[in-house]
């Protein structure tokens, strides 16, 4: 009986498995930073302190937010959450809503300016070009 207390003291919890989860389904994502990311929200959570700088990384590669601001947004959570007895971890789902915007996100860098990227309906046309006689 006591191994299930601790068990259930020391689990992931239900917010770390779905972050895990986001980042097998990220994995198959236009932006394979988004994984890493996703992988690096649960790192964190668990070791707000060593992992805080990997962290930031990792989402300022998917997140348009600068270093700075993202660095902010998790110390801010690490002050407001972290669990002393805990050994300072977060639980995960008061980092749910960075995990949402991580998996909402689009690439960082603008692929409309990539060679062969799609554009704008009529975008690529001749100035002055028209779709049909008038």
């Amino acid at each position: 009986r006591r191994k299930e207390a601790k068990s259930m003291t020391v689990g992931i919890g239900l917010y770390a498995m779905r972050f895990m989860v986001n980042a097998l389904i990220a994995a198959g994502d236009d932006n394979p930073h988004k994984s890493t990311a996703e992988l690096s929200l649960v790192m964190f959570a668990f070791d707000p302190e060593g992992h805080l700088h990997p962290c930031v990384n990792n989402l300022r590669l998917v997140l348009p937010d600068s270093t700075e601001e993202l660095t902010a947004m998790l110390e801010e959570k690490r002050r407001k959450f972290a669990k002393a007895e805990e050994h300072g971890r977060i639980p995960c789902e008061q980092l749910h809503d960075i995990s949402q915007r991580v998996m909402a996100s689009a690439a960082v860098a603008d692929t409309a300016d990539e060679p062969g990227a799609s554009k704008a309906p009529g975008a690529s046309k001749a100035p002055g070009a028209s779709e049909a006689p008038a």
